[in-house]
């Protein structure tokens, strides 16, 4: 075995059987002897944490403490939906019930949102909720509305695959 060095390494299961007994070895590990602590040399104290140490009591989390980012009823947070359009939230009831503002602003003057409809923004911009730019309609005829853009998106993402 000329040519391996002074480098030894040892893996696990295949360590001797008095250093495995030791515990100086687990099963499926490599070491080597430049990255283990030498006989005799411990860690920083600094680094140890001794059971029930509290690192950082000003920070830590108390049961029963409000988070502090924890939004009041009535706030409003604009995010991305799935197809990457800007989309307004209202916080309508705790623990952190969200509605569309767009459904919330529908639903305070026509009542509750039939089962299986949607509010749709007629100017296409999905921040505009006036309740002039909403209208309730159901899926499909919210399909049949955005059929040619769907139709469009298609023949663009055919186009992009045919490139690549």
């Amino acid at each position: 075995m000329e040519g391996l060095g002074k480098r030894r390494v040892v893996v696990g299961l295949r360590a001797p059987t008095a250093e495995r007994e030791q515990g100086r070895f687990l099963p499926g590990r490599s070491y080597s002897p430049q990255t283990q602590f030498k006989p005799g040399c411990r860690p920083s104290p600094a680094t140890e944490i001794k059971p029930g140490q509290r690192i950082s009591v000003a920070t830590e989390f108390t049961f029963g403490q409000p988070a502090p980012n924890k939004l009041p009823v009535g706030s409003v947070t604009e995010r991305r939906d799935p197809q990457g359009n800007m989309r307004a939230w209202v916080k309508v009831a705790e623990p952190n019930i969200w509605k569309f503002r767009a459904v919330v602003v529908w639903e305070s003057l026509h009542g509750l949102l039939p089962r299986g409809s949607v509010v749709h923004h007629k100017d296409r911009d999905s921040l505009n909720d006036v309740p002039e730019n909403l209208v309730g309609l159901t899926r499909k005829e919210h399909v049949a509305e955005h059929q040619l853009e769907i139709a469009e998106a298609a023949v663009a993402a055919a186009r992009k695959a045919r490139a690549a």
